[in-house]
């Protein structure tokens, strides 16, 4: 189900609407919004980007189990791979919560893990991770395949774009501001239309785009996952309006904490949709055959019936 006119008629334009209005009510939101001890903007901190890790461990574990086992040395080297994928999202889940539980000049919580922290909760991504992939009925595992490499190509095309804007824009984050010149920050004020260029990638200059709102986002496409969940089927709808709902909760919950500001969020929502919407209409179609047909092509015994 690719992204139709409708939502392209409706969210583009009301994309750019923000936009327009935030270089103008960015400071003043972020003034009567900010709250570094917000519960809210914390769960969103920590939480917001939950879906599309959890995602990425599922998609390992989906191309561990339907992996090319035409011979032993080609179901041992891809089952390496596909267990390092699914390792990969579980750590980056894991990480980016401790990272964001350490403490920080600008944000205090009452628990302060060590780096050990990461390695029960990547457990849990690993173990909730393989539950789903390995007990999930699946009508179509090629589908299953296409549908689980395309996303990983998703997250490494939100990776390196939102990182690539962040820094070229190198836009000071808001509670970075507060915590360098506490009430002088709004004469440090960015606008989003400026771009702050500064030769390296600094987290307390990375405001634009909003990263968490654009993971939040990327989960948009489990609607592609209906061509092989058959309790998917009829359901895309009310996938995309989750995602749509859940990016929406998160930017909100980013624009709290200081993090970002709204036209950031507006922004990490727009580059998402129109990355998937991109990759979507042009790419997938040609990737889906190219996938389908390699996968013939071989006698991998990917079994049609469910598993």
């Amino acid at each position: 189900m690719k992204i139709t006119k409708w939502e392209r008629l409706v969210l583009y334009p009301l994309a750019a609407i923000l936009l327009v209005v935030f270089a103008f009510y960015d400071l003043p939101i972020m003034q009567t919004l900010y709250d570094s001890h917000n519960v809210f903007g914390r769960m969103g901190e920590l939480g917001g980007e939950i879906p599309l890790q959890l995602l990425g461990v599922v998609c390992g574990f989906w191309l561990f189990r339907f992996r090319d086992t035409s011979s032993k040395s080609r179901s041992v080297l891809w089952g390496i791979l596909f267990i390092v994928i699914a390792v990969f999202f579980a750590g980056y889940g894991g990480g980016q919560i401790y990272s964001y539980l350490k403490d920080k000049p600008y944000t205090t919580y009452s628990f302060h893990p060590g780096i050990w922290f990461a390695v029960p909760v990547a457990a849990v991504y690993l173990a909730v991770g393989a539950l789903i992939a390995f007990k999930t009925k699946i009508s179509n595992p090629q589908e299953a395949v296409v549908f689980a490499w395309f996303t990983i190509i998703l997250y490494f095309a939100t990776w390196f774009s939102m990182n690539a804007l962040k820094f070229f824009w190198a836009r000071p984050r808001w509670r970075f501001l507060v915590s360098e010149y506490g009430a002088a920050a709004a004469n440090h004020f960015q606008p989003w239309y400026v771009w702050g260029f500064r030769w390296k990638l600094d987290d307390s200059y990375a405001s634009f785009p909003s990263g968490h709102t654009m993971n939040a986002l990327c989960w948009i496409v489990l609607s592609f996952a209906s061509a092989f969940i058959d309790k998917l089927k009829d359901k895309e709808w009310t996938i995309r309006v989750l995602a749509y709902v859940w990016a929406i909760l998160v930017a909100l919950s980013r624009t709290i904490v200081g993090a970002h500001f709204s036209s950031d969020t507006v922004a990490g929502f727009f580059f998402e949709f129109l990355l998937f919407d991109l990759l979507g209409a042009f790419f997938f179609p040609w990737f889906h055959d190219k996938v389908l047909a390699k996968v013939k092509s071989t006698e991998n015994p990917l079994k049609t019936a469910t598993n």
